[in-house]
């Protein structure tokens, strides 16, 4: 997926996350039943999936449907909601410095935690030349 764009459109998702599944929209529209043609304006983001078909592409392609879903953050007090979201579910708070942190205890914080050192881990591969940009964004989009 392209880096620089932050709010990637549904359509522009849905055309990387095929591409780096090594899939032609032939061959997605094939596995949904759909024309190629549906692929296409999906891509082109002319026409936006219903929640179904969004769930039957990840699956053709092999991903978790959240990667493909659009999330809507146009300001800080966007960013911000997101995390007090994050509060409630995973315990994440923040540091008088300006960091954040996962409180342990939370419900939902063992599986974060891992799932952030995956990251970490994944992040440090392509700082260090390990894999390249598109190998990092086919992990992010296949996380779970």
């Amino acid at each position: 997926m392209e880096r620089g764009a932050v709010w990637l459109s549904v359509g522009k998702r849905i055309r990387a996350a095929r591409e780096a599944a090594g899939m032609t929209q032939a061959e997605v529209a094939k596995a949904l039943g759909v024309s190629e043609a549906s692929i296409r304006l999906y891509e082109l983001g002319k026409r936006k999936p219903n929640p179904e078909v969004l769930e039957r592409i990840a699956a053709a392609v092999g991903i978790d449907v959240q990667a493909l879903r659009e999330i809507e953050v146009e300001s800080v007090r966007d960013a911000l909601e997101v995390l007090f979201r994050l509060e409630d579910a995973c315990g994440v708070t923040p540091r008088p410095d300006g960091t954040l942190r996962i409180d342990r205890m939370a419900e939902h914080a063992p599986k974060m935690v891992t799932a952030i050192e995956k990251w970490a881990e994944m992040k440090r591969r392509l700082d260090e030349g390990e894999i390249g940009e598109a190998d990092y964004e086919a992990w992010k989009s296949r996380v779970r």
